[in-house]
């Protein structure tokens, strides 16, 4: 009987853990999603060291891994309203398909609101320069901000 007590507590005991965690994680996750426009304020520069894609999101037609590279983020002030500050991303990543083996791409920003937030949630990325297409989306899932970004696309 004893046993079985201890096992029906411990059953309980990690359900209420585990869904607390979810609980917490997820409130985190919201939270730390709205910060997707601090990534720009600085200059700053990420590395990227791995992907759980084989081709990049931004260039589907490419065939061309991301898996080692970095990405700079800045913004251009036009006047001192923060409505028209611009904001960029530039991506370089090793590639033996080009010729001196660094790909870089130019991307302008806009950020937009899923319905339900009260902020920025994600980022739309451009083509700087030539017919200035859409590339993607991209949402920030977790980020300190000063050194680590992770992107989903």
């Amino acid at each position: 009987m004893a046993l079985r007590m201890n096992v029906a507590l411990c059953l309980v005991l990690t359900i209420t853990f585990v869904c607390a965690d979810f609980r917490k994680a997820d409130t985190y996750v919201s939270q730390v999603s709205h910060a997707i426009r601090l990534l720009f304020f600085e200059p700053q520069e990420y590395y990227v060291v791995g992907g759980t894609f084989v081709e990049d999101p931004l260039l589907p037609k490419a065939n061309m891994s991301f898996m080692c590279g970095n990405v700079r983020t800045f913004k251009e002030e036009k006047a001192t309203r923060t409505k028209d500050t611009l904001f960029f991303l530039n991506r370089r990543f090793w590639s033996t398909r080009v010729k001196n083996n660094w790909y870089e791409a130019n991307y302008r920003v806009t950020f937009g609101q899923s319905e339900g937030y009260s902020s920025p949630n994600y980022m739309n990325l451009f083509n700087l320069f030539g017919n200035k297409t859409h590339r993607g989306t991209m949402y920030l899932l977790l980020s300190d901000v000063d050194s680590c970004a992770l992107l989903y696309h």
